[in-house]
């Protein structure tokens, strides 16, 4: 927030647009919003993630997945966050942080569903897979109830068959 001086009255505003010169970058022209004594105001706030790097599904090989770099706010003009931190260090593969869980400054209010997901660990590539093979060695060791029969083994109230040279109709 700006205060500007205009025609002998002090205003306070904050910058709505900027326009840059394309090639030196320098400002061209800003546009300025006036805010009157309590106004609330809708900003985009940056969401900055923490403790990523300790979160165990990065350190079993998930990514992180932000879902949505910035976050929809109606804050007083006296109480604007510059960003909003979220901690997904306890996140697992598949695990999701959604904006219900996100602490926001006094009287702060979000324009998007609690709900709404913010970031996801996804699992690496091959992780099904891998999931697949390593359940399949415990699903091996004890059959489950009406699984086939050891092969060699006579099924249970299976009819045994004749023996060869056996009842011949002559």
């Amino acid at each position: 927030m700006f205060d500007i001086e205009l025609e002998g009255n002090k205003h306070r505003v904050i910058p709505r647009d900027l326009s840059l010169d394309p090639v030196r970058d320098f400002p061209l022209h800003v546009d300025f919003l006036r805010l009157g004594h309590g106004a609330k105001i809708r900003v985009s706030v940056p969401l900055h993630l923490l403790n990523g790097e300790t979160s165990p599904g990065v350190k079993r090989g998930g990514a992180v997945n932000i879902v949505t770099h910035t976050i929809e706010l109606e804050a007083p003009a006296d109480n604007i966050p510059q960003y909003l931190e979220a901690d997904i260090g306890k996140l697992d593969i598949a695990g999701s942080l959604h904006l219900g869980e996100i602490k926001l400054p006094a009287g702060v209010k979000a324009l998007t569903r609690e709900d709404a997901t913010l970031v996801t660990i996804v699992p690496p590539s091959g992780y099904a897979e891998e999931q697949k093979a390593a359940a399949a060695p415990a699903a091996g060791a004890a059959p489950a109830a009406g699984a086939a029969p050891a092969a060699g083994a006579p099924a249970a109230g299976a009819a045994k068959a004749p023996a060869a040279g056996g009842d011949k109709k002559k």
